[in-house]
């Protein structure tokens, strides 16, 4: 039985930023980033309960 199956779309090249750019975000692929802006959902509090 096979343990997983993957998806890979084709990634078209782009224009890239800039190398100082590329290496604050991480990637000097505009469309890979993706930053990450925390885990708590809108219209929840602190605590995890809705507002």
């Amino acid at each position: 039985m096979p343990l997983a199956m993957a998806y890979v779309p084709w990634q078209t090249w782009c224009k890239t930023y800039d190398p100082q750019k590329g290496l604050s975000c991480g990637t000097i692929f505009p469309p890979l980033n993706l930053p990450f802006y925390g885990c708590i959902p809108r219209g929840c509090n602190q605590r995890g309960g809705a507002l």
